[in-house]
């Protein structure tokens, strides 16, 4: 089980009874996407994006500037992400590049 507050992203493994912090965000998160109990991908203020695999967390790179208010992922390699003025940007290599979609 997953959660994110403010700059934090935790873990429980208790059904929520006690957290952990997983990871540390240096800025605000918007929204999260928790694929399975090894994917996630994070993103917030000034072009945050984050994802994490069984290896652990990440950093990958912005579509563009702004804030990045929305996520959805299907694995660790696929994401799209939505702008905070409406654009939306789908990546397939984790982040690594990213295209305009509609």
């Amino acid at each position: 089980m997953w959660r994110t507050r403010e700059q934090g992203v935790e873990s429980s493994s208790d059904g929520g009874a006690t957290w952990t912090t997983e990871h540390t965000a240096d800025r605000r998160i918007r929204a999260s996407a928790f694929v399975n109990a090894d994917v996630a991908w994070v993103v917030g203020d000034n072009g945050l994006v984050l994802r994490r695999t069984k290896n652990g967390w990440f950093g990958a790179s912005a579509p563009t500037e702004g804030n990045i208010t929305a996520v959805k992922a299907s694995s660790p390699s696929r994401a799209i992400v939505t702008l905070e003025d409406g654009r939306g940007f789908t990546t397939t290599n984790g982040g690594g590049t990213w295209s305009s979609s509609p």
